[in-house]
């Protein structure tokens, strides 16, 4: 690729691998090297990933690299502040140890302010969502929810912040049905993408519509093998004897060594003699096949 040497002369610009920041001078000057770039790209066969492209000027790029966690202390103290002079408005001996009770309150309110924030303005800020996400992942908070299943498919590159956040929130019907729909949907377009989301669907045992969408993802042989591999094992570990013997009757059709290692580990739950007797078959077929038929067979 010769980008280089030719669409970047004469600008300041960092490249690694194939994420590139130019610096100009005016926004005018943006949009001239991102039509040249683009076009450049196109003559190669490449493209620009329209999520991931954008021309921002100097302040608002300073306003998202400003550290999420200190917007959140910022937060938190402002709030404390107001509970402080609610609880006591007269005196001044109400002190931090006495907001200790009520700290892990706080620190609630304070997330969801700055969500709140981060989600409201004309344009998303996604390092702030993406703290917030984190923090109210592991605080096993619903408060978004809403909007990350509603957002699904317009920000399919913070799927890895939604499905942690979703596998993290408490088993709920409604985000099953989003995924499943969204799964189902023209929309998903993404194999990398469906990976995370159908991790909330191994969590549990497989209702039929779970269990539809995961046999019909595994059969289908233009889905990453990646993907295939995740859905076998789902299937093998939170589907039925019927699920199973479908994944198993398909190993040796398979030639992808990866699929075939997902579809072992979700014979975990198979019945001990019908399992054991198919990998004692099949553990010397290749090393790394022998591994993982050895990890089930100590399971």
């Amino acid at each position: 690729m010769n980008i280089d040497s030719t669409i970047m002369q004469g600008f300041n610009y960092l490249r690694y691998v194939d994420d590139i920041v130019v610096f100009c001078n005016t926004i005018a000057e943006g949009r001239h090297i991102l039509l040249g770039l683009s076009k450049e790209l196109r003559r190669l066969g490449l493209g620009l990933q329209g999520a991931k492209t954008n021309i921002i000027s100097v302040e608002d790029h300073k306003a998202c690299i400003v550290p999420a966690t200190d917007r959140l202390e910022k937060a938190f103290k402002e709030i404390a502040a107001g509970v402080r002079l609610k609880l006591n408005p007269y005196f001044d001996e109400f002190t931090d140890e006495d907001l200790s009770e009520i700290k892990e309150e706080i620190n609630t309110i304070a997330v969801h302010k700055v969500f709140d924030e981060a989600i409201s303005s004309s344009k998303i800020n996604e390092t702030l969502l993406k703290s917030c996400l984190t923090f109210m992942a592991a605080a096993k908070d619903p408060y978004a929810k809403d909007f990350v299943l509603a957002n699904i498919a317009n920000l399919p590159h913070l799927t890895s912040y939604f499905g942690n956040y979703l596998c993290r929130c408490k088993s709920d019907a409604q985000i099953k049905k989003c995924i499943i729909d969204f799964l189902r949907s023209a929309e998903n377009v993404y194999d990398w993408q469906a990976m995370w989301l159908i991790r909330y669907i191994g969590r549990e045992n497989l209702c039929s519509k779970s269990r539809s969408l995961l046999r019909d993802i595994f059969s289908n042989r233009n889905h990453h093998d990646a993907l295939r591999a995740l859905c076998a094992v789902i299937l093998g570990s939170r589907g039925d004897i019927a699920d199973q013997r479908m994944i198993k009757d398909a190993f040796e059709a398979e030639a992808s060594e990866l699929l075939k290692r997902g579809i072992i580990c979700g014979l975990v739950s198979m019945v001990t003699a019908e399992r054991n007797h198919f990998l004692k078959y099949h553990q010397h077929d290749s090393w790394s096949l022998r591994i993982a038929c050895n990890t089930i067979f100590r399971s």
